[in-house]
């Protein structure tokens, strides 16, 4: 048997490269399949400040976010804010928050950062199209 899987290998291979570029070709449309149906976010990144159940942005936003990530250092902690209303006041955004309580590092922090998702495309259009050009 052993014999025998090594020349239809060889025969599918070698002699008639059938089952290689068939491989190729199911290797290149999942590819392209995964790339076109994940969908990743467009976000803005602003700086602010929290007090108490509101988030002030020091400009104003002309996005009406649902849902705001919050942070003091990316690296280490990421938080994500449900957003209940939104005021415009002296050239300055603020967002009510409903779950502040549950926010202690970002309550006691003095700036914080906010990346608010603006836009929905998908990872073909996001590496292959755009590349570096994402915000424009």
């Amino acid at each position: 048997m052993n014999r025998r899987f090594i020349n239809t290998y060889i025969k599918y291979t070698a002699k008639k490269p059938i089952l290689f570029f068939t491989m190729i070709g199911v290797f290149l449309f999942s590819i392209l399949f995964i790339s076109l149906t994940t969908k990743t976010n467009i976000v803005k990144s602003f700086s602010g400040t929290m007090v108490g159940n509101s988030v002030i942005i020091e400009t104003e936003i002309n996005i009406n976010p649902y849902r705001i990530y919050a942070y003091v250092n990316r690296n280490e902690a990421v938080y994500m804010i449900d957003v209940n209303n939104i005021k415009l006041q002296n050239n300055k955004t603020v967002l009510l928050i409903g779950n502040y309580m549950e926010l202690p590092e970002l309550i006691s922090a003095k700036n914080i950062y906010i990346d608010i998702p603006f836009n929905e495309i998908s990872l073909f259009e996001r590496v292959f199209l755009r590349g570096s050009k994402i915000n424009d």
